[in-house]
């Protein structure tokens, strides 16, 4: 096989040595070689449709960057590249698995638990947000909605984006309590 540059590829032993030493060229190298072989492997290997295959090679790819071992035999080489894909492969459902179960679930009611003064408090600091940001709350923390209804409801996009808002809201909910909290202690003493 020649390269895209019309060379013949180093040996596997050369490769992996000088990717080890941080060599950027033999990199782009094994990545012309190795790239297409891993996508077909994994595919293979999971079942999964392209898009996440690439995902997974790509991760692989850059573990290759930064963690490739000096290996002597292309054998030995497509051994470790496919225990690492496998490690890829699972790392990637795991987490797809969390954000969907993290995105589906309803928010807890904690409310209930909260005194009347935390209550008024907690009511003080909502009403400082804007109004998008008091019903992403509203919706999520009193109604139970799921990130992807609020975000499909809202015309606001995925439940990434709608996650992202609410975590900047109740850091804005949270920096103001802790201002409060402290103007008030400073005021005490």
């Amino acid at each position: 096989m020649l390269l895209s540059n019309g060379r013949e590829p180093p040996s596997t032993s050369e490769l992996t040595a000088a990717i080890a030493s941080g060599s950027t060229e033999a990199f782009a190298c094994f990545y012309e070689i190795w790239f297409d072989k891993c996508l077909r492997s994994t595919m293979q290997m999971t079942g999964l449709d392209e898009s996440t295959a690439l995902d997974i090679v790509q991760d692989t790819m850059m573990k290759c960057a930064t963690q490739l071992p000096r290996i002597d035999d292309t054998r030995q080489l497509q051994a470790w590249l496919d225990r690492v894909l496998v490690n890829a492969a699972r790392d990637r459902i795991r987490q797809t698995s969390r954000r969907r179960a993290r995105e589906d679930r309803p928010a807890e009611d904690r409310m209930e638990r909260l005194s009347m003064e935390e209550l008024e408090t907690l009511d003080h600091h909502l009403g400082k947000l804007d109004e998008q940001q008091r019903s992403i709350l509203h919706l999520r923390f009193t109604l139970g909605w799921s990130l992807r209804k609020i975000g499909e409801s809202l015309g606001l996009g995925g439940s990434g984006s709608i996650d992202g808002r609410i975590r900047r809201a109740l850091d804005e909910i949270r920096d103001e309590y802790m201002n409060a909290k402290s103007e008030d202690h400073h005021d005490a003493g």
